[in-house]
């Protein structure tokens, strides 16, 4: 998403997601342009009756629940603002806490910046 400079963005994200095995954990962060401001919170859920909460001021600082549920799909949501110092292109970034295995995204996932 191309943002502007001193302008400020509401963002809500409501993900699906499954992991390759349950050890595995999904880890969600932003990255974009220089910031003024930058909060968000990320939601995890890592079995059907457990969350994992965090907060989170800085890009690339990553949520980490420890576990998920290998191939149950189950919800996450990142809630914040962020006002960028410079013009450029804001993203959320998702990755496995294990580097040789894998987190999926599932479809109807979606994010909405005001």
């Amino acid at each position: 998403l191309a943002v502007t400079s001193g302008t400020t963005y509401a963002i809500r994200c409501e993900l699906t997601y499954t992991t390759a095995v349950s050890t595995t954990a999904l880890q969600l962060a932003t990255n974009g342009p220089a910031i003024t401001a930058l909060d968000y919170s990320v939601q995890t859920a890592t079995s059907a009756t457990a969350w994992h909460q965090a907060s989170q001021t800085a890009h690339d600082t990553v949520t980490n629940p420890a576990t998920g549920a290998a191939a149950v799909r189950l919800p996450v949501r990142l809630v914040g603002t962020f006002i960028p110092s410079a013009n450029g292109t804001l993203a959320i970034r998702y990755r496995s806490e294990v580097n040789a295995s894998a987190v999926t995204i599932k479809r109807g996932s979606f994010c909405v910046v005001q």
